[in-house]
């Protein structure tokens, strides 16, 4: 007969690997969005215009979407190395420490690319079009929504809260790209 403990710990230890694969798949998914959203805007425009490299805000732009890809990948690298467990609170302070470095308010990469973007909006516009920018975009919205909503089954609410900081400044990139 097994024990009603045994069936909580089999319980508990599936519930926080799908929990730690759902941050994991969510995390990637974000990364590969905010490479596509460069490939989407920053790409075309660098080919149909060679001297906007040396224009104001295209190298910012580029460094910091590739620095918050470069947070993603390790954060999903720190999620395979680390057992997310009630046990091991130090593993969970390493997450929470990239996630606040990657989506801080006025300090994190998401907030310092998309400061980038929203400068130079006018001059990426005319490039691509409008469906493939919103296409991106609303992408990259739903998997940061979704990465948020996995946040909330670790029951800490600052794993949310570290992410939901940047959730306006991505609307108003989104804004200044598709308005």
């Amino acid at each position: 007969m097994v024990h009603l403990r045994t069936l909580t710990t089999i319980f508990l230890s599936s519930l926080v690997a799908f929990t730690t694969a759902d941050l994991a798949q969510r995390s990637l998914y974000i990364n590969v969005q905010f490479v596509h959203l460069w490939n989407v805007i920053v790409q075309p425009a660098k080919y149909h215009l060679p001297s906007i490299e040396s224009q104001a805000g295209y190298d910012a732009v580029v460094n910091t979407i590739m620095k918050i890809s470069d947070q993603l990948h390790k954060s999903i690298g720190d999620v395979e190395l680390v057992d997310l467990g009630p046990g091991n609170k130090q593993g969970r302070e390493d997450i929470l420490t990239t996630l606040q470095k990657t989506y801080e308010d006025k300090y994190g990469d998401v907030y310092k690319a998309c400061k980038e973007l929203q400068k130079v909006a006018p001059k990426f516009k005319t490039f691509g079009t409008g469906a493939s920018r919103a296409k991106a975009f609303n992408s990259l919205l739903q998997n940061h929504g979704e990465l948020l909503f996995a946040m909330n089954r670790f029951k800490d609410p600052r794993f949310p809260e570290a992410m939901h900081q940047a959730t306006s400044t991505l609307l108003e990139t989104y804004y200044s790209f598709i308005s």
